[in-house]
């Protein structure tokens, strides 16, 4: 089970996007199918691997939509993961022009770039079967240049507090 305390994370995710696949503009912005992978450092899941797809939309205000879908896998089991939410860019950031987001030469400035985020979950797992109840809220951050990606799980309670992870802004001015 989690913790019960809302101030710490249910568990902090450290990872890297492996690749990217730019599938170009559409009607509100431009879309690329993301994949990630990484491990569980923390918290429940501790040790678990994870890997996903983010079908990633950046509107043409330059916030980023995250829709992924991800498999937490710990021994034999494995869980289900969905993650909706917004990847928003530093403060004072200029916004990318629509030519330049559809560019085949566009590359992402090395900043972080902030997550907020829900994830719900589904398992068959006995030892899980209580995530097939939970929901979390992710907050983080994704340098989308060089693809360093960290997420932290809160309860929804925790949320009251802003709980900002550790490490997850070096350097965010925002």
């Amino acid at each position: 089970m989690y913790p019960n305390r809302t101030d710490r994370p249910v568990y902090r995710f450290e990872g890297k996007l492996t690749h990217s696949a730019p599938i170009g503009p559409v009607t509100d912005g431009v879309r690329a199918d993301n994949r990630f992978e990484g491990t569980i450092t923390e918290g429940l899941l501790r040790g678990a691997h994870v890997d996903g797809i983010d079908h990633f939309r950046v509107r043409y205000d330059g916030v980023g939509i995250v829709d992924a879908y991800e498999v937490v896998t710990l021994g034999a089991d494995s869980v289900g993961v969905r993650v909706q939410g917004y990847v928003l860019p530093p403060a004072g950031m200029p916004v990318p022009s629509k030519e330049d987001l559809s560019s085949p030469d566009f590359a992402w400035p090395d900043v972080p770039f902030r997550i907020e985020c829900f994830a719900t979950f589904e398992t068959a797992s006995p030892a899980h079967a209580h995530l097939n109840r939970t929901t979390v809220v992710h907050v983080g951050s994704v340098n989308l240049a060089t693809g360093q990606l960290v997420v932290e799980a809160y309860l929804p309670g925790a949320v009251e507090s802003r709980p900002q992870p550790r490490d997850a802004y070096a350097g965010y001015p925002g």
